[in-house]
């Protein structure tokens, strides 16, 4: 049941989830000798262990089937050449595929666009979202597609990026009334506050990066 929810997690095709596991069949135990898979499993190790600090919240024996979800995102093999390069995440559905000959996506699925107006400009993303998505879920969602770390409350799948525009507020800079004065800074290099909000913001620039604009898979994992 934990490797079902993990794989469901990615929002894959039940279908082809149980036809896998009927196939799977016990586990098998074998030495590794491959340094990279050795490397790499032992920096996903690691990775998980951060994801569960985040999610320990004092209670004994805490548990969770997702922790895994995180480090098959992230891109590995990469020491001597970029090319070698790949997303554990996509070469499991690749192989999962192959193995049973089911499609690995296979759901409802509805269209959203989401905007913010900012007066200067509007803040716009358009996005494919699996229909059965919880509104937890969703607002992590939110809080991906805008930058944002979900710091404040709220009320209240493999979603897809389809179009995005207008670069989104920083978090906590104050409403749209201190954006409208925080983007001002930005753009006037000759302001006393400029290098202060500039430090403050990191990497934020006044207009969206190309990469942040192209249609691309959503991943979330906290």
């Amino acid at each position: 049941m934990q490797i079902r929810n993990t794989l469901m997690a990615y929002n894959l095709n039940a279908e082809m989830v149980d036809k896998y596991l009927d196939l799977a069949g016990a586990f098998e135990y074998t030495k590794n000798s491959n340094r990279y898979a050795a490397a790499w499993v032992s920096k996903a190790g690691l990775e998980c262990a951060f994801q569960i600090g985040r999610e320990y919240n004092g209670i004994d024996k805490v548990y969770s089937d997702l922790v895994g979800v995180s480090s098959n995102y992230r891109i590995v093999d990469i020491s001597n050449s970029k090319r070698r390069g790949f997303y554990p995440y996509k070469a499991m559905i690749k192989a999962m595929e192959e193995l049973t000959g089911i499609q690995p996506y296979k759901s409802r699925a509805f269209e959203l666009r989401i905007t913010l107006d900012l007066e200067v400009y509007t803040a716009e993303r358009k996005i494919l979202v699996p229909a059965d998505m919880s509104f937890t879920y969703f607002h992590k969602l939110i809080q991906n597609i805008f930058d944002w770390n979900n710091y404040h409350l709220y009320d209240g799948e493999l979603p897809y990026l389809l179009e995005a525009k207008g670069q989104t507020p920083p978090e906590d800079v104050g409403g749209v009334g201190g954006f409208i004065e925080f983007r001002k800074i930005m753009l006037d290099k000759d302001n006393p506050n400029h290098e202060a909000a500039k430090e403050w913001v990191k990497f934020w620039t006044p207009e969206l990066g190309e990469w942040k604009s192209r249609p691309q898979v959503i991943n979330i994992w906290w």
